[in-house]
C-alpha cells in the first residue's frame, strides 16, 4: 500500500512539473531536455542508493570478520566440547545450528596443461571437447548470401528509438 502511495506522489510530482512546463511553452521543444535531465537526476539518486548500501554492507562485513577474529575459535571448542563424546554431530540454539559437517574429498585442477597431458594418457572419459556455432562468420556469409538455411532465423536490421543519458561521474 505504502509502495503505491510513494509511486502515486511521485507520478503527481512528474505530472505536475510537466504541466507546469507545457503551461509555460507553446511547444514541446522542452521536453527532451527534461525527460534527458530526469534521467541523470535518477541515476544519480539510484548511484547514491548503491554507495550508500556498499558503505552499510561493507560496515556489516568488517563486524562480521571481527565477530569471527575474535570469537569463531572459542565457540569452534565450545561446540567441539558439547559434542565429545556423542553420536551427534551439531547442537541446535535459538538462532541456528553449529556442529561439524564432513565434506567431501575434491580434485582442484591447477595445471590445465598438465592435467589435460595425464587425462589423455590415463583417463580419456574425463575430456569432454565442446563443438559451437560462431555467430559472427555465420552472420556474414548468410547475410551476404540471403540465404536462411534450416536452424537459423535471419532479423533484419532496425531502428529502435532510445533516450541516452549523458553519463555522469
Amino acid at each position: 500500500m505504502t509502495e503505491e502511495l510513494d509511486l502515486v506522489i511521485q507520478d503527481e510530482f512528474l505530472k505536475a512539473e510537466a504541466d507546469k512546463l507545457t503551461n509555460e511553452h507553446d511547444d514541446l521543444e522542452w521536453l527532451p531536455e527534461w525527460y534527458l535531465g530526469k534521467l541523470v537526476e535518477f541515476e544519480a539518486r539510484e548511484q547514491a542508493i548503491r554507495d550508500n548500501a556498499l558503505g552499510m554492507i561493507n560496515e556489516i562485513a568488517n563486524k562480521r570478520k571481527y565477530l569471527e577474529w575474535k570469537w569463531y575459535l572459542i565457540f569452534n571448542g565450545l561446540i567441539t566440547e558439547k559434542l565429545k563424546g556423542k553420536k551427534e554431530k551439531s547442537v541446535k540454539f535459538l538462532h541456528g545450528t553449529a556442529g561439524n559437517r564432513t565434506i567431501a574429498a575434491k580434485v582442484k585442477v591447477v595445471d590445465e596443461k598438465k592435467a589435460l597431458k595425464w587425462c589423455l594418457k590415463n583417463c580419456k572419459e574425463a575430456i569432454k571437447t565442446k563443438i559451437t556455432v560462431l555467430i559472427t562468420p555465420v552472420k556474414e556469409m548468410l547475410l551476404a548470401s540471403g540465404e536462411e538455411p534450416e536452424g537459423f532465423e535471419i532479423i533484419p536490421e532496425d531502428e529502435k528509438f532510445y533516450p541516452e543519458r549523458k553519463e555522469t561521474t
